[in-house]
């Protein structure tokens, strides 16, 4: 699990686990699948809720008092591994096989509108650098760690870093996809604008560099496995 408060053998841990396993749980069957007494149950459960990791049911039965059943929230399901990247891959690769290269191409394109839509809140109606710090900000709250700095020997330009890659396990072997992230970053940061990607983690750099400048680069290439340079922009 994810969160450090879930991890491995904690006692919250083994609550979320053996609910994820039953589907739901009431008191008694955590008391009985855990091994641990009520109090201690229920104190793990409280917590577990007020995180909102656990939804409870009021179940009303034929004889007794009711009482509530406990699932997991889709934050809990969060928590526990996901295979995104061996999908993404194979469909990746399906794309290519059935639509060539073209095809592959333009499914990128649209997906870098789609995420460009996703940020363009962040980044209307301002200048370049004011555009980069709403960009480096939205991006910083889906979970990359990016910071934003001027270029180094070139005045206006700048420099955005990240030290996380989102999209390691399918970027190595589909380099196309950091176009994509550069092609996203164009389309929001408007005409006359162009990214280049000058550093990047896949080929072995302790991070990803997007340089920014006004000036346009060349039109967008799929770029092979062993290029350590990709860039797009829009001319101005």
């Amino acid at each position: 699990m994810r969160d450090p408060k879930q991890t491995e053998g904690s006692p919250r841990a083994e609550v979320l686990r053996l609910i994820q396993r039953q589907g739901s749980a009431s008191i008694k069957d955590l008391e009985a699948g855990l091994g641990v007494t009520t109090t201690a149950v229920r104190e793990q459960v409280a917590h577990l809720l007020h995180e909102g990791f656990l939804q409870a049911t009021r179940v009303r039965g034929d004889i007794g008092r009711p009482y509530y059943v406990y699932s997991l929230t889709t934050k809990a399901q969060d928590l526990f591994p996901k295979d995104y990247a061996t999908l993404a891959v194979l469909l990746l690769e399906e794309t290519l096989a059935l639509q060539g290269a073209d095809g592959l191409r333009t499914l990128l394109n649209r997906v870098s509108r789609r995420m460009a839509e996703k940020f363009e809140d962040h980044t209307q109606g301002k200048g370049l650098q004011q555009k980069l710090l709403g960009l480096a900000a939205a991006l910083g709250d889906a979970g990359m760690e990016i910071s934003m700095l001027p270029a180094e020997g070139a005045q206006g330009d700048f420099v955005l870093k990240t030290a996380t890659c989102p999209y390691f396990d399918v970027a190595k072997n589909h380099r196309e996809i950091c176009e994509m992230e550069q092609e996203m970053m164009a389309e929001l940061l408007g005409p006359g604008v162009g990214v280049r990607l000058s550093s990047c983690i896949i080929d072995g750099q302790h991070a990803c560099e997007f340089h920014v400048s006004r000036a346009g680069s060349a039109p967008i290439q799929l770029v092979s496995k062993k290029s350590n340079v990709t860039s797009v922009g829009v001319p101005e």
